[in-house]
C-alpha cells in the first residue's frame, strides 16, 4: 500500500517538478480513502476482542456501574436461548426491568449450603443460610442438577428473570427471594423462603388415617389458603398450569402457599395419549386436546381437583382410568364423585370449576368470596 502512494506521488511530482494545494488535497484525500476501510476493519476487530475479555470477566452483580454492560451481554447471550421473562412481556418499561433485576441479584459469598432436601428430575433444593444486611436466614436453594443440560440451563436463567422482574408478594405465594445469575461451581441459583413442612400432599398422606375435627377445620383452611394464592396470582396475570396439592408447599404455621409456577419446558407432544406420564388428571378439557392451552379458567378447572384432593384427604383423581377412558369421560359429562370429608357446598363449588365451558366456570375472586363464607359458617356451627 505504501509502495503504491509513493509511486503515485512520485508521477505526480515529475509532470512539473513541484506541487500545487489542488494536487496536494487530491492526494490527502486518495491516502485516507485507501486507509479508512483497513482502519474500520480493525476497529471492529479490537471492539470484538474487547468484549470478549470483559465477559470472561467476573462482575460483581451489586455493581451497578457495570450492570448495564452485564445485562447487555446477558441479553446478546440469551435472545436464542430464553423466550419467557424478556421486558417486554412483562410490560416493564427498561429502567423498572433492569432495577428489578439488579435488585435481585445475591452474592455467592452471602449463601452458605447446608442440608439437601429434595431432589428432582433437573433440579436440587438444598436449606440454606443467607445472610444479607446483617441478617440470617434460613432459606431454600433451588439448583441445577449435576450433568445438566444447555435447556436446563436456559430454563432456570429464564425463570430466574421471571420472578425477579415479577416482584410478588402475598403470603399464600411462596416467596422469591434472589438469585444467584452465575456461578462458576453450582451454576444459577433460585432462593426461596423455606417451608419445613414440604406439600399439601404429603401433609394429606400423612394425616389420612386419623382425621378428626382438627384435621377437618385443617383441609378447610387449606382450601382457603390456595384460593387465596391463586386469585393473586390471577389479578397478576400469571397461569399456573400445574395447580395440584403436590405443587402447594407449608410453612411451620400450616399456612399453605402455592408453589411451582412460571416457565417450564414446552411440551413435546401433540396429544396426551403420546405421554402418559403427564398429569392430566388435574388438566381442563381444552387442555386436553391441546396441551399448550391454558387460561386462568383451566387453572380454575385445576383447583377444583384440588379441592378434590383435600377433602378426600390425599385420594389421587381418576386412579383406575387412563389418558384416553379419561378424556371419554369429560367429554361424556362424568365428573367426580363427592369425596368423603366435603359437605355439599364444597362439592358444589368443586362441580361449579368443573364447568365444560371456560367461561362458565366461576373466577377465583368469586371463589374466594363464597370460600371466605362457607369457612365462616362452618366456624360458627362449631362453636
Amino acid at each position: 500500500m505504501t509502495s503504491n502512494t509513493s509511486m503515485i506521488y512520485s508521477q505526480i511530482i515529475s509532470q512539473d517538478g513541484e506541487i500545487t494545494p489542488t494536487e496536494q488535497l487530491g492526494i490527502a484525500i486518495f491516502v485516507c480513502l485507501i486507509l479508512f476501510f483497513p482502519g474500520v476493519l480493525v476497529c471492529k476487530k479490537y471492539r470484538k476482542w474487547r468484549i470478549r475479555k470483559q465477559t470472561k470477566h467476573h462482575l460483581s452483580p451489586f455493581n451497578t456501574k457495570n450492570f448495564a454492560f452485564k445485562w447487555k451481554q446477558n441479553a446478546i447471550w440469551n435472545r436464542k436461548q430464553i423466550t419467557w421473562g424478556l421486558q417486554e412481556k412483562h410490560g416493564l418499561d427498561n429502567v423498572t426491568f433492569i432495577r428489578r433485576l439488579v435488585e435481585s441479584e445475591i452474592s455467592i459469598n452471602y449463601v452458605k449450603m447446608d442440608t439437601l432436601l429434595k431432589i428432582g428430575k433437573t433440579v436440587r433444593v438444598f436449606e440454606a443460610t443467607l445472610k444479607t444486611k446483617g441478617t440470617i436466614q434460613n432459606v431454600a436453594a433451588k439448583m441445577l442438577q449435576n450433568g445438566f443440560t444447555k435447556e436446563d440451563y436456559r430454563l432456570m436463567n429464564a425463570k430466574i428473570q421471571f420472578f425477579s422482574t415479577k416482584k410478588l408478594a402475598h403470603p399464600n405465594v411462596v416467596k422469591f427471594i434472589g438469585a444467584i445469575r452465575h456461578d462458576d461451581t453450582y451454576g444459577p441459583i433460585m432462593i426461596f423462603e423455606l417451608c419445613l413442612e414440604h406439600t399439601v400432599r404429603e401433609w394429606l398422606e400423612d394425616f389420612r388415617t386419623q382425621v378428626d375435627d382438627d384435621t377437618l377445620m385443617q383441609i378447610k383452611k387449606f382450601a382457603l389458603d390456595i384460593g387465596q394464592g391463586m386469585m393473586y396470582l390471577s389479578e397478576q396475570k400469571i397461569i399456573h398450569k400445574r395447580l395440584a396439592a403436590r405443587n402447594v408447599l407449608l410453612n411451620d404455621k400450616l399456612e399453605a402457599k402455592v408453589g411451582c409456577f412460571g416457565p417450564r419446558h414446552k411440551d413435546k407432544c401433540s396429544h396426551p395419549f403420546e405421554r402418559e406420564r403427564m398429569p392430566i388428571q388435574w388438566f381442563a378439557p381444552e387442555s386436553l386436546v391441546e396441551l399448550n392451552t391454558y387460561s386462568t379458567e383451566s387453572d380454575v378447572w385445576s383447583y377444583g381437583v384440588t379441592l378434590w384432593e383435600i377433602f378426600s384427604v390425599g385420594d389421587l383423581p381418576y386412579i383406575n382410568y387412563n389418558n384416553r377412558e379419561i378424556i371419554d369421560l369429560l367429554n361424556d359429562g362424568y365428573r367426580l364423585m363427592k369425596p368423603k370429608y366435603a359437605d355439599s357446598r364444597f362439592y358444589e363449588l368443586m362441580k361449579s370449576c368443573w364447568k365444560m365451558k371456560p367461561e362458565n366456570r366461576p373466577t377465583f375472586s368469586s371463589i374466594v368470596r363464597e370460600l371466605h363464607d362457607i369457612v365462616s359458617v362452618c366456624s360458627e356451627s362449631d362453636e
